[in-house]
C-alpha cells in the first residue's frame, strides 16, 4: 500500500489537479506554458522519452517526456 501511496502523490498526474500530482500541487510547482504553433507553421520538434523502472521494479514505470522545438541552423 505504501508503494502505490507514493506512487499516487508523487508520479501520478491528477486531471482534477491540471495534471499535476499533489505533492505537486501542495509545493505549489507550476506547469510550464506549452509550446504554441499554428497549425499552417513548419516548425521542427524534438521529442524525449525516457522510461526508467521505479525503483527497480519493471512492473512500476517512471516516463518522462519532453518536448521542445528545435534550434534553427
Amino acid at each position: 500500500m505504501d508503494r502505490f501511496a507514493e506512487w499516487y502523490n508523487e508520479h501520478r498526474p491528477h486531471s482534477a489537479l491540471d495534471d499535476r500530482t499533489p505533492n505537486e500541487v501542495h509545493a505549489g510547482v507550476e506547469l510550464p506554458e506549452p509550446i504554441p504553433f499554428r497549425a499552417i507553421e513548419s516548425i521542427d520538434v524534438l521529442i524525449d522519452i525516457d522510461k526508467q523502472p521505479y525503483r527497480g521494479d519493471p512492473s512500476l514505470s517512471v516516463i518522462s517526456i519532453s518536448v521542445a522545438r528545435k534550434e534553427a541552423a
